[in-house]
């Protein structure tokens, strides 16, 4: 009893502050605590130490909290007494890992000399220890290691560590390895350089970057870049823009030269805006992309926007689509002009960038300039303008097209009809309707594209006249996505059809097919109904949807199921026992239980039933048919799969393969009254499962089955 409960009461002991005359005594009472923890924290067992690694936790957590310095001195200094070679390994590693956090000066000696210790886990825990440890004994520390040690990885090592300080007192050090041959060494004090990032950490790169050999120029550079960043977090503005403009010369990477460019484009002045123009207007490409990019970033002020349009003027013609995407991008309205000049252009690149940024800058204005462009143009240059009229986001634009709409004629009304979807603009849907029985089909067509977006229930069966009306394929098409889209909106997709059924009689054969594709999607009883007697059409067109829409429609997954197995035979693989006959298929005496946890489409996961490779399983179902009738199965399985109906084989496939609910296809027939569906699932290895589906003879549902599991 008490070794069983001897944790919980330890995590209780530790959660009550110590109490102590002086910290020598704080110190004794807390290494008496930690000795008691040490069987656990040093157990084999990985779970075993879990508790006394929470307790010592709880009591650093209590140490390092606000107002107790003298608590957390003396548990450092406890701690650290144990972290010696007597003291097995795991517990070693749990103290210098809570003392990481923990220890300020009083445990810098200490771990100084585990930096050189045999295990490498414990001098990288102690080195770790120093590098967090805030106080400026432990950077001291550091440094006299650094000056002292002849060990090349050592040195590195620990050149990171004041590297992840900071440390400016370093530097002088860094810069000297820096000149050193071993390139381990000249690289790690090459990277803290930039790491510390202070003025004389810079003054050691620019000399580096004159006077490094050859193969260090990369890491010198690149140090220099992070040095560059930190000059300008600290606000040292001149120095980080000396590094940023040298970085940026021709001979440099094309990396550097990106980075110091877009380190420039943070630094406010008047030479900013200049700096960028100058490159993306310059001779290389990806130069040019992203000074573009920084441009468009900076704030939408009128004076950048105006060195902008007087650069755009006389700018290569290769440029100009480029500098109008950025005042696009900005998003200042007064550069609407400088864009809207060029929607005539004969450039394509210019014309389509300039439609572009209309759509960012315009107003209710630009809106009637777009629709006449619109109404004249074709192909992408209509696309984009349509994007652009759906994309203006300034007061008064929805108001001005229907404004516009209620008079419009020929081609801007069909503008204005697409712009109406694209910013689906409710308040248009009522004069949309009036135009459902115009005599121009590109307007009926452009109608139907708007109630795609705004159409409801109501406008069904209007929609479904227009669609029976339709003189063009793009019409049909129209049709069908807006009641498609009504349907989804409304949660019921078989509302739709009972007015579909009825506009049939009356409907074109080209508008008949449509129905039938929209029923085919919809399906439902009434559906079916109407998709069946179409086979009997005289029109193949119409005979040939009906036929493709009861492929299409969902079979009855068979859910009802007993199951028997596992059976195997030793020495056999699953493949050979697919033709081995067990007792279900040889009529010996079988004990059959029901199969449940059917998933999507009927999937069975049969390793509730049976684990392992190399067998099988048997499952069971009566069908139960009205009538005598044909039918079709589809089977999925994982692995092989046999099939009998009534005694007799229908279907088999010994294959080795993922389960996928209709990888096999059988036809049928069913007597009236009972049918016994039996299946054997073969099993190799892996995941193991099967489904079952069954559809009439025609691709539709079968009518007038049920399923028993007996």
């Amino acid at each position: 009893m008490q070794s069983r409960y001897l944790p919980f009461l330890l995590l209780a002991v530790m959660a009550v502050p110590l109490q102590a005359a002086d910290s020598s005594a704080l110190e004794k009472q807390y290494k008496d605590q930690i000795e008691r923890l040490l069987p656990g924290m040093a157990a084999s067992e990985i779970p075993a130490r879990e508790q006394p690694q929470q307790a010592l936790e709880k009591l650093c957590h209590q140490a390092g909290a606000p107002g107790k310095e003298a608590e957390r001195e003396a548990l450092s200094k406890a701690i650290m007494a144990f972290v010696v070679p007597e003291t097995p390994k795991p517990a070693r590693v749990w103290l210098l890992r809570k003392i990481e956090p923990l220890g300020r000066a009083e445990v810098v000696e200490p771990l100084k000399k585990l930096i050189g210790d045999e295990d490498r886990e414990i001098a990288d825990l102690a080195l770790r220890a120093l590098a967090n440890n805030p106080s400026e004994q432990a950077a001291a520390a550091l440094r006299a290691e650094l000056s002292e040690t002849p060990k090349p990885a050592l040195k590195a090592a620990l050149m990171n560590a004041l590297a992840f300080r900071r440390d400016a007192a370093s530097v002088e050090m860094f810069a000297k390895l820096a000149g050193k041959p071993k390139p381990l060494v000249a690289t790690a004090a090459i990277s803290a350089l930039g790491e510390v990032g202070n003025e004389a950490a810079a003054e050691a790169l620019a000399e580096l970057r004159k006077s490094a050999p050859a193969e260090l120029k990369p890491a010198v550079a690149d140090a220099s870049l992070r040095a560059a960043d930190r000059l300008l977090a600290d606000n040292k503005v001149d120095a980080a823009k000396a590094i940023y403009t040298e970085l940026l010369a021709a001979e440099q990477p094309e990396h550097l030269r990106i980075a110091g460019l877009t380190g420039l484009a943070r630094i406010p002045g008047d030479d900013r805006v200049a700096t960028l123009l100058k490159y993306a207007t310059g001779d290389d490409a990806h130069l040019r992309l992203i000074a573009a990019r920084c441009l468009s970033q900076l704030p939408a002020d009128r004076d950048t926007s105006r060195q902008l349009a007087i650069t755009l003027r006389s700018a290569a013609p290769e440029v100009k689509p480029l500098l109008v995407e950025v005042l696009g991008d900005r998003g200042d309205p007064h550069s609407l002009p400088s864009v809207m000049q060029f929607m005539e252009s004969q450039d394509d690149d210019l014309r389509l960038a300039a439609y572009e940024a209309i759509g960012k800058l315009g107003d209710a204005g630009t809106a009637r300039v777009l629709v006449i462009q619109a109404a004249k143009a074709k192909g992408q240059d209509r696309e984009i303008i349509r994007k652009s009229l759906a994309s203006l986001r300034r007061p008064g634009v929805d108001e001005t097209i229907l404004k516009e709409l209620r008079n419009a004629r020929g081609a801007a009304r069909i503008e204005l009809i697409m712009a109406v979807w694209g910013r689906r603009i409710s308040a248009a849907k009522p004069i949309l309707l009036e135009w459902a029985n115009d005599p121009d089909e590109d307007t009926r067509t452009a109608v139907l594209t708007a109630l795609e977006r705004l159409g409801n229930e109501a406008d069904l069966p209007r929609v479904i006249e227009m669609m029976v009306a339709a003189q063009s394929d793009e019409g049909v098409k129209a049709a069908q996505q807006a009641i498609a889209s009504i349907c989804r909106r409304a949660g019921n997709a078989e509302k739709a059809a009972p007015p579909l059924i009825e506009a049939m009689d009356k409907a074109s054969p080209a508008a008949r097919v449509a129905i039938i594709q929209q029923l085919g999607k919809i399906q439902g009883p009434a559906a079916l109904g109407a998709v069946r007697a179409a086979l009997k059409s005289e029109d193949a067109k119409v005979k040939e949807a009906a036929v493709a829409a009861l492929a299409e429609w969902k079979p009855m997954p068979i859910t009802n199921w007993v199951v028997s197995g596992p059976f195997k035979r030793e020495g056999k693989s699953g493949t050979e026992l697919f033709d081995i006959a067990f007792a279900p298929e040889s009529n010996g005496e079988v004990q059959w239980k029901p199969l449940k946890g059917a998933k999507n489409e009927g999937r069975f996961n049969l390793a509730q039933v049976a684990k392992g490779d190399n067998l099988c399983v048997y499952v069971k179902t009566v069908i139960q048919s009205g009538r005598k009738q044909d039918v079709v199965f589809d089977f999925g399985s994982d692995d092989g799969i046999k099939v009998w109906l009534n005694g007799q084989v229908v279907h088999g496939n010994n294959a080795t393969r993922g389960l996928n609910c209709y990888q096999d296809r059988a036809k049928a027939t069913l007597n009236e009254g009972a049918n016994t569906l039996l299946l054997k699932v073969t099993q190799v290895a892996g995941d193991f499962g099967f489904c079952a589906s069954i559809k009439a003879a025609d691709g539709g549902p079968v009518e007038g089955v049920t399923f028993e599991a007996r």
